[in-house]
């Protein structure tokens, strides 16, 4: 009899949350294209491009001098006496070095650039998410990359974008 009553209680129970799943409205939604195609987050990549011209000329620069420092020491080298030819591979060493250095330091300053700026808007999202969920009447809302299949129709994202891109400031 007890037996009974729990597999009875489960049936109904399941048939509750079935039917309620079934009246749940769910949106999706893909927040790295929110980032990339946001106004702010287009503003970011400019920026960093501008970042990149700017670097470039100066790393390009550090490699042409140590390729012509290697040049220098091929053409040279049978005519250099020892302590020269060491003087010139240290040389070359402490560049390449050089080198490495600058663009390690660059390569950091943009990755941290990168992650920093889209973590400042993933979180500026998050009210505008909500914002629109609310407004739509969503009672969840899905990240888009976590589904494997649903309608465009339950995708949100431009909705959102052009929402987060209407409360930036100009």
């Amino acid at each position: 009899m007890k037996k009974l009553l729990v597999i009875s209680m489960v049936f109904v129970m399941t048939a509750l949350c079935s039917s309620a799943m079934a009246q749940m409205k769910i949106a999706l939604i893909d927040v790295q294209r929110c980032v990339t195609e946001s106004d702010a987050g287009r503003k970011v990549q400019a920026e960093m491009r501008k970042m990149e011209q700017e670097r470039t000329p100066q790393l390009k620069a550090k490699r042409d001098e140590i390729e012509k420092l290697q040049k220098d020491f091929l053409d040279k080298e049978k005519a250099l006496s020892e302590t020269a030819k060491n003087k010139l591979l240290e040389e070359l060493q402490s560049k390449s070095a050089e080198l490495d250095n600058a663009l390690r330091q660059y390569n950091a300053e943009m990755q941290k650039k990168d992650v920093d700026s889209a973590k400042k808007i993933a979180q500026e999202l998050e009210s505008v998410i909500a914002a629109v969920a609310k407004a739509d009447k969503y009672d969840l809302v899905l990240l888009s990359p976590a589904v494997a299949y649903a309608p465009s129709a339950v995708d949100i994202t431009q909705k959102v974008i052009e929402q987060y891109n209407k409360q930036q400031p100009k």
